[in-house]
């Protein structure tokens, strides 16, 4: 596969997968080679049967997908057409272009391995790699802020005890903190892409609401947000 000694050994414990193994299950990257993830990001691919999802920073794509011979074919994606900055839409545009070509696949139990050309990427199974706490290594559509609904395309993401999030038209990035009962919030960067006047209303509340401790509860695929006079409401992106 020509990506070093790690990969080396991971092949010899690994196996091309079959569709079967891959159905209804989410790998989030663990690491890469060849390109440099952007801060705050992780590549997602969840996978059905027969269609992969793949989020890479700022927009979503989606596809059939077929395994032969250990190469994974994906002939055609439909993406997101969410405006990103150059370095999230950069890297958008290698994950896209590692899937379209055809790269070889291996997964040894909760490892994942897909390489093309000079990249690596490896991924773990999100049930296997996220943190204890319920927030870690998991995606959200933002919903709602009380009464205000989210622009279409605004997430928010949690790794590592970092936030990243796109608004509606802005992108940004923090630090967080989970404890049982309450997560902890620093100053979140913001871009400052020029949005039309809701847009950018719904960015000044929003951030001004992520900001220190908050509550939460987690309700399956839902999770809410409250500093006590004010709720975020978030769906999990699957």
């Amino acid at each position: 596969m020509g990506c070093g000694d790690d990969a080396t050994s991971f092949s010899n414990a690994a196996k091309a997968p079959a569709a079967a193994d891959l159905d209804a299950r989410t790998f989030l990257s663990t690491k890469v080679a060849g390109q440099t993830l952007v801060a705050g990001t992780k590549v997602t691919f969840s996978f059905t049967a027969d269609s992969i999802s793949a989020v890479a920073g700022c927009n979503t794509m989606n596809g059939a997908y077929t395994i032969e011979k250990g190469v994974l074919k994906v002939p055609a994606m439909v993406q997101t057409l969410m405006a990103c900055d150059p370095e999230t839409a950069a890297q958008d545009v290698w994950v896209s272009a590692l899937l379209a070509g055809g790269p070889s696949i291996l997964l040894a139990s909760n490892e994942l391995i897909v390489q093309g050309g000079d990249t690596t990427l490896t991924l773990g199974d999100r049930s296997e790699i996220a943190n204890e706490d319920a927030l870690d290594g998991r995606t959200w559509d933002l919903v709602s802020l009380d009464a205000a609904t989210a622009p279409e395309g605004a997430y928010l993401s949690v790794a590592d005890g970092n936030l990243y999030m796109v608004t509606g038209c802005n992108r940004g990035f923090g630090s967080l903190t989970v404890t049982d009962l309450a997560v902890e919030i620093g100053p979140i960067g913001l871009t400052r892409m020029a949005c039309e006047p809701a847009l950018n209303e719904w960015d000044l509340a929003l951030t001004a609401f992520l900001t220190g401790s908050l509550d939460y509860v987690v309700n399956g695929s839902q999770v809410t947000l409250t500093n006590g006079t004010q709720t975020l409401t978030l769906n999990e992106i699957p």
